[in-house]
């Protein structure tokens, strides 16, 4: 009886083992690109880069910024090094090598002399329509030793689009950071 069967359904088993390898094949093969998903008042959909999805790559690019400079100006003795590493993975490889390092390095020195604490958030947002580049107002309050400082500071931030990855899932990056402006 199981001789009959197994002879009878050979066929299956055999394209089914060829439909497993065919499969892993393919899955190996495959880019793993990063999809986004959008959930708005329109419904859900995949976001992809036509017009219509415009809106919500804006709003996607005020809080990447929102969380760059969350990460990036917001820190205290005990998160410094976490909250810069964070940071840094919003910033292009070459603007953290020549000057964002070298600030990261100097902050770390004062840090361990007199540490102190800062908490930022961001007030104002524009963008430049001609260069496309972004001026961030950050409210931002320094305690050192009790002792509480306000200041308000305007960043220019110029950002790149990038393929989605993993590793970076917003499908961007600041290439430019200016705050003497």
């Amino acid at each position: 009886m199981i001789k009959y069967w197994f002879l009878n359904n050979i066929t299956t088993v055999i394209l089914m083992f060829i439909t497993i390898i065919l499969t892993t094949v393919l899955l190996f093969k495959s880019d793993n690109q990063v999809v986004v998903i959008a959930v708005d008042r329109y419904g859900t959909r995949v976001l992809n880069d036509s017009k219509a999805d415009q809106e919500l790559k804006e709003q996607e690019t005020v809080q990447f910024i929102n969380e760059f400079i969350t990460f990036y100006f917001n820190f205290n003795e005990l998160n410094f090094k976490n909250q810069i590493d964070s940071a840094s993975g919003y910033l292009s490889e070459d603007l953290w090598n020549n000057s964002e390092l070298e600030l990261y390095k100097k902050l770390t020195e004062e840090m361990k002399l007199k540490p102190f604490e800062v908490k930022s958030k961001l007030v104002k947002l524009e963008q430049d329509e001609v260069t496309k580049s972004f001026t961030a107002v950050i409210g931002s309050e320094l305690i050192r030793k009790g002792i509480s400082q306000q200041k308000i500071q305007s960043i220019k931030i110029s950002i790149k689009n990038l393929p989605r990855t993993k590793n970076n899932p917003w499908g961007a990056e600041i290439y430019e950071l200016n705050r003497n402006i």
